[in-house]
């Protein structure tokens, strides 16, 4: 009688161990999706940004709002647990933002300076 009450205890216990590790993955993918998902998003917001700060006229506020959501998604890069393919993906993106904004961010201050680039002054 005690012993299959031991055996009893062991497999409910060995039953609820395995149910407990399927559910640590499970959240474990799931915080990695909503990490990658939030990622996108603010490199999403990131290029409506940025084209909106090119429609109106290389506007220096949205390219700083732009800069901004590239800097989230990065610390959230940083704070997540990816795959290295992931983050060499999200590197490669963050730094093409980071160079076309710092290529438009010299010629907004050309043009507040009063100096225009080149093609201006030929027009």
């Amino acid at each position: 009688m005690l012993k299959k009450k031991i055996n009893s205890s062991f497999i409910l216990v060995f039953v609820f161990i395995l149910f407990f590790q399927k559910d640590i993955q499970s959240q474990t993918l799931n915080s990695r999706e909503d990490n990658i998902q939030n990622i996108e998003n603010f490199l999403n917001h990131a290029n409506t940004h940025f084209w909106l700060g090119r429609y109106w006229k290389i506007s220096l506020k949205e390219f700083k709002i732009s800069e901004r959501y590239v800097d989230s998604a990065e610390i959230l890069i940083k704070t997540s647990n990816l795959d290295s393919l992931t983050i060499k993906d999200f590197a490669v993106r963050i730094q093409n933002f980071r160079n076309e904004i710092a290529e438009i961010e010299g010629i907004c201050g050309d043009n507040m300076n009063g100096r225009f680039p080149l093609y201006m002054s030929l027009m």
